[in-house]
């Protein structure tokens, strides 16, 4: 069994996201824990309702909601009320018992897998605190799950959600699924890869056809730490509305963002000589243009990002290596590995090549401008409103004329 903890602030984003699977016909709700009434009486409202009465009790408490996902084995035999024991006996364990809570049955994978929405909000007002709540509580409680009713251990399976090189072109404009598959990316990406800034992680999220954009130098997003996700077309095009960072699961604003790359630093750090000497055997054998660089690195499974001037000149490489799940800018490897180290082994007709992907360049500020010249990607619309109002508070609105109630005075 493997168990999934996510925390947030809104405890209906939880409800809503279940019971949106509800009425697709993707779930049902299996078991309501203390509310008033029976599941299949409940309302969304109620639902609702019953977990504010809760949060409204600490509102100074920011992480109030927790959605908790228990994943089985395609193998594990299971019924409904097998789930609903084993549920019982999870949340009692780690000491949800006496919390309200909804049990949902999810059908939309190829393994059976419960999702769980409750609130850490007690009824004197004080918090369940979430501090490690999986390492050092839910572990536990899982391995002896696993050994009461038998299940397929979690050690040793592969993990549930591995990201593929799978583009997002499919989603058209306001699809609910964009939004859950940029989540995904996100979560994913943050989870599985190694980065030490802005740049490393925007260049991942390229490879998979999305970009990551900071706010306009003095606007709230810039003071918040916020960012923009769009989808890119395999054009390079955004597809369908930027998406706040705030608004996916897991929050990757900069802010967190920055928290990963004090932490992912040293993990680099140690795949620096696994990846540097990858690049020794593959340039030994000779490379011709950076077309064919590119494509004897994409057959040991590692990605070339080219940062360009506005003319065409390569002036970065950035390498993804989607093995040892790490991003290296070329100079970070050592000359050799630099633009200009590779650009010395090629010849002079290949230094400027044409249509290639690109990201910001290192040292570079995260404008509007600067995007749209390094990748080529027109995101000026990304910027506007519905009303063609600008979005940054540096461009001052203007102001509307007061209007006068009642009969005008007369002169």
């Amino acid at each position: 069994m493997v168990v999934k903890i996510r925390t947030g602030k809104k405890i209906a984003g939880v409800v809503y996201y279940n019971e949106d699977k509800v009425s697709e016909g993707k779930a049902v709700l299996l078991a309501a824990n203390c509310f008033a009434a029976d599941p299949q009486e409940l309302t969304i409202s109620m639902k609702i309702n019953r977990f504010h009465q809760l949060t409204r009790l600490n509102e100074r408490a920011k992480t109030n909601a927790l959605h908790i996902s228990l994943n089985f084995h395609k193998k594990d035999e299971w019924n409904e009320e097998k789930m609903v024991e084993i549920a019982r006996k999870y949340m009692e364990g780690i000491g949800f018992g006496d919390q309200p809570y909804l049990l949902y049955a999810h059908s939309d994978a190829h393994h059976p897998h419960l999702h769980i929405a409750t609130t850490n909000i007690q009824a004197d007002g004080s918090r369940i605190s979430l501090h490690n709540i999986g390492r050092n509580v839910s572990e536990s409680v899982r391995k002896s799950l696993e050994q009461s009713y038998g299940l397929i251990v979690a050690e040793g399976r592969e993990p549930v959600h591995q990201i593929g090189k799978q583009s997002l072109k499919q989603f058209e404009y306001g699809d609910k699924a964009l939004k859950k598959s940029l989540s995904n990316l996100t979560r994913a990406v943050r989870a599985q890869y190694a980065y030490s800034n802005l740049h490393d992680f925007i260049a991942i999220l390229k490879t998979y056809q999305v970009i990551a954009i900071p706010g306009t130098a003095g606007s709230r997003m810039e003071a918040n730490k916020g960012l923009l996700y769009v989808a890119l077309d395999n054009t390079g095009k955004p597809i369908g509305v930027p998406i706040k960072a705030s608004a996916l699961n897991g929050e990757p604003v900069l802010r967190n963002l920055e928290q990963d790359f004090i932490q992912k630093h040293g993990i680099k750090t140690k795949l620096k000589p696994e990846i540097s000497n990858k690049l020794d055997i593959l340039l030994a054998a000779g490379v011709r243009s950076i077309a064919d660089f590119q494509h004897r690195l994409s057959k040991i499974n590692i990605d070339l990002v080219l940062s360009r001037t506005a003319e065409g000149k390569i002036f970065g490489m950035t390498y993804i290596d989607h093995d040892c799940k790490a991003v290296f800018k070329g100079s970070e490897l050592g000359k050799a590995y630099s633009a200009m180290g590779i650009a010395s082994r090629l010849q002079p007709d290949q230094i400027v090549a044409q249509n290639t992907s690109v990201v910001l360049g290192a040292g570079d500020p995260f404008t509007p401008r600067s995007v749209q010249e390094q990748t080529g990607i027109d995101i000026s619309p990304l910027y506007q409103t519905d009303y063609g109002q600008p979005v940054s508070p540096l461009l001052k609105r203007r102001k509307k004329k007061k209007r006068f109630m009642g009969r005008d005075i007369q002169r």
